[in-house]
């Protein structure tokens, strides 16, 4: 077997299509048996087990640690880890990761440089794919900024770039112009993420989440559910190219103003679940003037009580989540502090948790307009008049309803009370309100009332917006 050397930031899965191209190997099975052939008995029973990264450093003639930092995407994947999975990319205790993760780009497909294909053609005679080329959101090369070029061939791996440039097989991968005023944040993104693909090991995502959060507090930014203060994603709408989010991260583009974005808003901030990496670039690049500022900060020291007093996720059941879960959230008030206390949990693991269930933290939720509307709704005034009352966009109020539990709405409406104007008389058979929750909270029904239900129904079902429903149901 012919030894081929990477070439300098080289992607795995190109390496392994140029050793297949200069040994004219035919397929994956034929490759994957010449890769075993080629070692030595005693290497081969490891490398049967070992990850595809793992084989590629042994032809290489490199550590598994090196060669994952160097060729690997394994740094832009896990920028920070839970703690005690913190591992050095590509070491052996984490041959899960390099398995699952260690020959993927970021991106689907093949991108090249034209001009780095040139001036690799110049220097050594071949052309090799880049990593920095195949990170998320990145169309441009970040050495010449120029836009990179998708190659449409069903195989690209099978030939070098400069073979797909000759046979006419490429394509423009960038389908928005960007000014200059544009390419600032976007450089500043870029430069984050290709420093982050140089890093060695994980961060810790308990400093990491407390940094970030204390970060966008430190610039007025929202960093809880609710709230009227702008978010971290708000702030990402404001200092990121409208087009290129609308292209790249379209669940922000098409957010509602002060909405909370569990993927964005919670996952940057969580110090027990690592986000994906460029959910953090993209955050760091809003938060930040220019990418060394984000770098250095992120790499800040952070007090070690700080990350000490982070527990790690108790872990249970579905069962426990659909069903055990609803009365210890009825017995706290719906108040994710004195939950997460109850259950020994990280708060903002549980944060995320609930949002998912559809049973937010129901901290000071009679401030919010959106959720006064809802509660409006659900002792019988109209949808529209609700809305108009609390002078409250009808939009925010539709989401609340296809995000929120219905049965969450009424444990509100108990918990807060008549306590605001003209609020509207809830139906008979509700119990007697109060200010805060005590034990006969336990007796609220699971649901609203009947029409309260058939209006979510329909709302939750896609079938059209709020208010062409309530007209549909009005005229019925």
């Amino acid at each position: 077997m012919i030894k081929v050397t990477p070439m300098d930031d080289e992607l795995a899965i190109g390496h392994e299509g140029r050793i297949a191209w200069v040994n004219a190997v035919a397929n994956q099975r034929e490759f994957d048996r010449l890769m075993a052939s080629s070692s030595s008995q005693s290497e081969q029973h490891k490398l049967d087990k070992r990850s595809k990264l793992s084989q590629l450093a042994a032809h290489a003639e490199m550590s598994p640690t090196n060669y994952a930092r160097k060729h690997s995407m394994l740094p832009a994947f896990r920028v920070a880890a839970k703690h005690g999975e913190d591992l050095m990319h590509g070491d052996a205790q984490g041959e899960s990761f390099s398995r699952r993760l260690g020959m993927l780009t970021q991106k689907p497909g093949a991108y090249i440089c034209q001009s780095c294909v040139n001036d690799d053609l110049k220097k050594s005679q071949r052309s090799w794919y880049r990593r920095d080329h195949h990170l998320h959101g990145v169309d441009w090369c970040p050495s010449h900024e120029i836009t990179l070029s998708e190659i449409k061939a069903p195989n690209p791996w099978a030939a070098f770039p400069h073979h797909w440039i000759e046979a006419g097989e490429i394509e423009s991968a960038c389908k928005v112009e960007h000014g200059q005023q544009d390419m600032a944040f976007l450089r500043c993104y870029a430069e984050i993420s290709v420093a982050l693909l140089d890093q060695d090991t994980p961060l810790d995502v308990r400093a990491v989440g407390y940094l970030i959060g204390k970060r966008a507090q430190h610039l007025g930014l929202r960093t809880s559910i609710n709230g009227q203060r702008s978010t971290i994603s708000d702030h990402i709408l404001l200092k990121a190219p409208e087009k290129w989010l609308k292209t790249h991260f379209s669940h922000i583009s098409e957010k509602e103003t002060s909405g909370f974005i569990a993927k964005i808003d919670a996952a940057v901030i969580s110090r027990t679940i690592p986000a994906q990496g460029y959910v953090y670039g993209l955050a760091l690049a809003s938060l930040f003037d220019t990418s060394g500022e984000a770098i250095q900060y992120l790499n800040a020291s952070v007090p070690a009580d700080v990350v000490a007093r982070v527990k790690t996720p108790s872990r249970r059941d579905a069962g426990f989540w659909h069903g055990e879960f609803w009365d210890i959230y009825v017995q706290h008030g719906g108040l994710a502090a004195r939950i997460a206390e109850s259950l020994g949990m990280d708060k903002t693991y549980l944060q995320e948790k609930m949002s998912t269930l559809g049973m937010p933290s129901l901290h000071n939720v009679g401030a919010s307009k959106s959720w006064r509307a809802l509660m409006r709704l659900h002792g019988g005034e109209g949808f529209r008049s609700s809305c108009e009352l609390e002078k409250v966009d009808e939009k925010d109020v539709e989401y609340l309803l296809r995000t929120v539990n219905p049965k969450v709405v009424a444990l509100a409406c108990n918990i807060v009370g008549s306590s605001w104007k003209d609020m509207a008389v809830v139906t008979t058979n509700f119990p007697p309100l109060r200010s805060t929750c005590d034990a006969q909270v336990r007796t609220v029904s699971p649901a609203p009332n009947q029409e309260f239900n058939r209006f979510i129904d329909t709302v939750v079902a896609g079938q059209g917006s709020a208010l062409q429903q309530l007209e549909t149901m009005a005229a019925a």
